[in-house]
């Protein structure tokens, strides 16, 4: 099985969080032996939080909402329903002030592969050194479907890419959960691949 071997840096800056320990991070956040519990929104945001929280650089978790940017702490609804809540822009990131996002997220926990596809476009378009999506495995669409789903996505519409882009893409399944990574190699015109990451990960190579 090819591995990928991620960069600490690309042209938006230094990584914030080594990608594979960003992965085991999530992976073991919910996971008690082979049993995996499928965590909310809210939920998934706040491990990122306190990952953010111990990095050195102590990014500011914010959303982007139709206004600019918020503490993701203080937005009260992260469904549509709610009328005070318009559509977000970004639904997570890392931000350091006076660099900018470190870390873009986008969790769609409910969507269809096309509702996913939809979500995925904005961190494809969005400058961050590491992008992270997150979605939950469906009846019609299997995790290494929609890895293949979002990739042919991205080769359909997006060559915007700059060498050593991190994509990162975390599917909670219904038989445990599963992880993909794209690194970009920069040529205009490249095949973006989804390439999987086996879990659980061995935590010395998580360290």
């Amino acid at each position: 099985m090819k591995t990928l071997k991620f960069p600490s840096h690309n042209a938006y800056g230094a990584v914030p969080l080594e990608p594979i320990r960003l992965i085991h991070n999530l992976d073991r956040s919910w996971r008690k032996g082979t049993q995996v519990r499928i965590p909310s929104t809210k939920e998934i945001f706040e491990v990122l939080k306190q990952m953010g929280e111990k990095l050195r650089s102590r990014p500011k978790s914010k959303v982007v909402v139709h206004d600019g940017m918020r503490d993701w702490t203080k937005v009260k609804s992260f469904y549509r329903g709610n009328e005070k809540c318009r559509e977000f822009l970004i639904d997570f990131l890392w931000s350091q002030k006076g660099f900018g996002t470190l870390l873009a997220c986008e969790s769609e926990m409910c969507a269809n592969l096309k509702g996913m596809q939809h979500d995925f476009e904005k961190i494809l378009c969005w400058k961050a050194p590491l992008k992270l999506m997150i979605v939950q495995e469906r009846r019609d669409a299997t995790p290494q479907q929609i890895a293949v789903g979002l990739a042919g996505y991205a080769n359909d519409n997006v060559h915007q890419f700059v060498k050593d882009e991190c994509f990162l893409l975390f599917v909670f399944g219904a038989e445990g959960n599963h992880a993909y990574g794209h690194l970009a190699s920069g040529s205009a015109r490249e095949a973006f691949n989804f390439v999987e990451i086996p879990l659980p990960i061995d935590r010395s190579s998580a360290a």
